[in-house]
């Protein structure tokens, strides 16, 4: 017989770590029929989650985008690189490399460096972009991907 486990979802959407109860049964729907109205009134009014424990249960916010990861370290290699050829003299200081859109670059967005802790503007790495997907589209290119 399968086993089941029910999470709780919350009022963000997002469900609990761990599973309220685990039961078995043929079926998911025997928490609902069975297991949920022996719960408190409050517990009732939620919305639950069923998952079979032979399948992942892995919130979504915790699933990893391998892609998106290697996506970013591309990035982030990228950057670095073009950082320290542009601003070697900033190779000994703490900064980061983010898109970044003020008056340093005329309102438009730019791949920029800036100081780690304060996000103050240091300098400019890529040419300047309308929209932050044009930004984003620019990266793609360039790391290849």
């Amino acid at each position: 017989m399968p086993s089941w486990n029910a999470y709780k979802v919350f009022a963000n959407g997002k469900r609990a770590k761990s599973p309220y109860t685990t039961f078995e049964s043929e079926e998911s729907s025997h928490f609902f029929e069975n297991i949920l109205p022996t719960l408190t009134p409050k517990l009732q009014k939620s919305k639950w989650l069923i998952l079979n424990v032979n399948e992942p249960q892995e919130r979504q916010a915790e699933q990893r985008d391998e892609a998106e990861e290697k996506y970013k370290r591309q990035r982030i290699a990228f950057l670095s690189k073009l950082a320290g050829k542009k601003f070697p003299n900033l190779a000994e200081r703490k900064t980061e490399a983010c898109l970044m859109m003020n008056e340093n670059t005329d309102w438009k967005w730019a791949w920029c460096i800036a100081e780690g802790a304060t996000l103050r503007f240091l300098g400019q790495l890529s040419e300047l972009f309308n929209t932050p997907k044009d930004a984003e589209e620019w990266m793609k290119l360039q790391v290849g991907t």
